[in-house]
């Protein structure tokens, strides 16, 4: 969508940035237009930084930054954000589009200057937030209609062909199919699943069904129907039929439940400092001199190596390493999880289950909980903990269980892990240790339950820079259901470049009263940087079967994507061999494969599958019945108004295509949006007649569970108006500044326009009706612009008088 320089309706002037790390510096000479170059000054949240290089097209007074020391600046400061924000933008790039973004940019014309604000988790300051990904835009955001619905439907038929390598077959059709219907009312949201297969008894069987109501003041959530309870390790995990009320992170994003690190470093000079993790490069900031507060810096499990460095007019230099310990077992410090279910169990016997569970922060570095799951004849309560340190990180859980006929009964856990990426010579190491008592019986239990020590421990260590080696060794003891055993595993990787990766895995299982039962296997896999094409090859070194396979996956371009195995190559030790491939298909509305299997044994026997699958959604959101392709949690609808109905309008586009389409066959609907997420919604509208605006065309959005937003694009009529402005002697005003507001609606945002050396002014996105217009530089001087209604798309003002009731000296 093409969006023009000049006076627009959304208030702010319309500025073209030449972006030099996307086109280079461009040429901006041409026969018929004038340019003049002036230095430009510039601020960073109110702070002078400098000044870049101008050239103001005299054409329509539009400047255009040609400097390398701005986009240098751009660069520094939203690094990040801009690339990933403006990537595939194009050559030109308006302040608009930057705004939409996120990058706060303003022209002051009173100064002639130009103003960056870097968002918040990125601006100078006394804080920068790393873990900003859920941060608020700062513009109006779209919020969910009341009531939404849809049903994803899917099925399959298979051809299935059995031949006994007589002669004879057997012939069969099974069919599958699902249906999902959701429906969302004031943020309740009922959602159910249901099955149909042919092949088994009943046919029809009822997946899940329950009511959901989320809380994200709270951060919790309501449950009522088919739930899962949440439980420790030795509890019963088998959905219930009741309801259960839960502290639920998912539904409060911006909430930073796990630790994280914090560095606080003092900058004696302004500079970029950068934070590494385990030496990756995490992110660059330009900082002021002064105190600075780095918070947010995510972890990953184990010794987490925090490095800042700065670099300013001394140079580059470390300012300030630390080491954090971390598990993904942990709590913030004073964070809390719980929850409590009641109902009867959903699985096999029927019988009343009553859990709660509660989990604390403690410290950053140790959690604490506990949990009780009980039953009319048994109980079972535990209590776990986690602990990071720099040595290693510890689990443990204790249970208790009481039953009838057996008593009471113990069950431990315990696992200890430790991983140093800045300690190259020390492998990371595993171990874990559980034991059962004879007499511990979960809840769900329904058979026996035998005493048993189960202890494995792993070392992984990476010999070089591409090459990793591990070994995996399990213990299984005191079983009286069958004989201890024991498994050794080994697991080589080696890393080979251009997305080209070969792994050696081993093992060799042997129990005490058995012979040993070893497997071997070589695989390679790759997937070139840049595409979507995966190449695999897999040899089992035992038995010498080996599988080829490629796939092709689908873009945004080509909805096609495509598969082929082969299996059984001829130097195996087996004479079967096998034969598949599928084609995939994702458009905007229905989705779907055809895949065909064949494998003939060396017995002469030979099983023939083929599949057809396709799958699709009908939704309803604000009075709109749309279809799609399957919808997963929730969706956009952009559904356009009369005038645009029928054109094609691109819905998130970029490199590979937009996201999804509105055309003829109705609105358009993007299908997959993560619930408690801000996403922005890019609409690319068609070419449109001069005097014609479809408004907006980028939006953000803020999905509930499962919930539905509607955005309604229509036309506008957008009217162009030039002429000349001029003085009370009627002298051209040159080079000046102006804006014009609407009489009949002071609070309506003004259109900003620039004069040219001849005093002319071309004006875009005017309605019909009567506009003050004023110098922004002399507030004082007024002049009137009347828009009639019957010259459309364009008009001719003439001269517009700007008079501040007396005569200049």
């Amino acid at each position: 969508m093409s969006t023009r320089a000049g006076g627009k309706p959304a208030g702010a002037v319309v500025f073209a940035i030449v972006l030099a790390f996307f086109a280079g510096v461009a040429e901006l000479s041409a026969a018929d237009v004038t340019w003049f170059v002036t230095p430009l000054p510039y601020t960073i949240d109110g702070v002078p930084a400098g000044e870049f290089e101008t050239r103001l097209r005299a054409e329509d007074s539009v400047p255009f930054a040609v400097s390398v020391e701005f986009i240098d600046v751009l660069r520094t400061a939203v690094t990040a954000r801009l690339f990933r924000e403006i990537s595939g933008a194009g050559e030109f790039v308006t302040f608009e589009f930057l705004r939409f973004r996120g990058i706060d940019v303003n022209f002051d014309p009173a100064r002639l200057v130009v103003e960056i604000r870097i968002p918040v988790e990125d601006r100078l300051g006394e804080t920068v937030r790393y873990r900003a990904e859920y941060t608020a835009p700062r513009t109006a955001v779209l919020s969910p209609v009341e009531f939404s619905a849809y049903m994803n439907i899917s099925a399959r038929i298979e051809q299935r062909v059995d031949s006994d390598g007589l002669g004879g077959a057997s012939l069969s059709y099974p069919v599958y199919a699902t249906v999902e219907p959701v429906f969302n009312f004031r943020r309740w949201v009922f959602e159910s699943f249901v099955t149909f297969d042919s092949l088994v008894e009943p046919m029809f069987s009822l997946g899940s069904i329950r009511v959901v109501r989320d809380f994200p003041e709270l951060a919790t959530r309501l449950s009522v129907g088919r739930v899962v309870p949440a439980t420790g390790a030795f509890h019963s995990a088998q959905p219930v039929y009741g309801g259960s009320y839960e502290r639920a992170f998912v539904v409060d994003p911006t909430r930073h439940h796990r630790p994280d690190g914090t560095v606080d470093v003092v900058l004696p000079e302004p500079g970029r400092v950068t934070v590494f993790v385990n030496d990756r490069e995490l992110k660059t900031v330009f900082l002021d001199a002064g105190r600075h507060s780095l918070t947010g810096i995510p972890l990953f499990g184990g010794v987490n190596d925090v490095r800042v460095t700065i670099t300013d007019a001394s140079g580059s230099r470390d300012l300030e390493r630390r080491t954090f310990a971390y598990d993904s077992a942990l709590l913030a410090r004073g964070e809390s999880t719980f929850g409590a279910t009641l109902g009867a169990n959903a699985v096999g016997e029927v019988y009343p289950v009553a859990t709660g569970s509660f989990r604390f922060g403690l410290t950053d570095a140790i959690t604490l909980g506990a949990a009780v799951q009980a039953r009319e004849n048994r109980g079972v309560g535990s209590a776990d903990f986690a602990v990071a340190t720099p040595i290693g990180n510890l689990r443990s859980e204790l249970a208790m269980s009481l039953s009838e006929g057996l008593g009471p009964g113990g069950a431990v856990a315990l696992s200890y892990s430790y991983r140093n990426p800045g300690i190259r010579f020390i492998p990371a190491l595993a171990a874990r240790a559980v034991y059962r008592s004879e007499s511990f019986v979960p809840v769900g239990a329904t058979g026996d339950n035998p005493q048993e020590w189960v202890v494995s421990a792993s070392a992984t260590q990476s010999i070089a820079s591409r090459l990793t080696a591990g070994v995996n060794v399990e213990r299984t003891v005191f079983r009286a259901d069958r004989p201890d055993a024991t498994r050794i595993g080994l697991t080589s990787s080696a890393s080979l470049g251009r997305g080209a990766s070969l792994v050696l895995a081993g093992s060799l299982n042997w129990a005490d009263a058995g012979p040993a039962v070893p497997s071997a296997s070589l695989s390679f896999v790759s997937t070139p940087t840049g595409t979507r094409q995966t190449f695999s090859a897999s040899h089992d070194l035992v038995d010498g079967r080996s599988t080829v396979a490629y796939s092709s996956a689908q873009t945004g371009a080509s909805p096609v994507g495509y598969s082929a195995t082969i299996t059984g190559l001829p130097f195996g030790l087996h004479d079967d061999y096998g034969l598949g491939g599928t084609v995939r298909y994702n458009g905007y509305r229905i989705e779907g494969s055809v895949s065909h299997s064949s494998t003939v044994r060396d017995d002469a026997t030979s099983l023939h599958r083929s599949t057809i699958r396709v799958a699709s959604a009908v939704a309803f959101a604000d009075g709109t019945f749309v279809t799609s392709s399957p919808i997963r949690d929730s969706f956009v609808v952009v559904a356009p108004g009369a005038a645009l109905s029928g054109e094609v309008i691109g819905i998130n586009p970029g490199i590979e295509g937009p996201v999804a389409l509105a055309d003829r066959w109705g609105a358009g609907v993007l299908p997959a949006l993560r619930s408690y997420r801000y996403h922005p919604i890019t609409l690319e509208f068609p070419i449109l007649d001069e005097g014609y605006d479809a408004g907006n065309g980028s939006f953000w959005v803020y999905p509930t569970y499962r919930s539905a937003v509607v955005i309604r694009p229509d036309l506008v009529v957008s009217i162009r108006a030039t002429g000349v402005l001029a003085d009370a002697t009627g002298r051209p005003i040159t080079l000046a500044v102006a804006e014009a507001v609407r009489r009949d609606d002071p609070e309506a945002v003004a259109v900003q326009f620039f004069t040219d050396y001849d005093g002319r002014f071309e004006l875009y996105g005017l309605a019909a009706g009567t506009y003050d217009v004023r110098l922004l530089l002399r507030p004082e001087s007024t002049g009137t612009l009347s828009v009639p209604a019957d010259e459309f798309p364009a008009f001719d003002a003439g001269t517009v008088v700007i008079s501040d009731g007396r005569e200049d000296e």
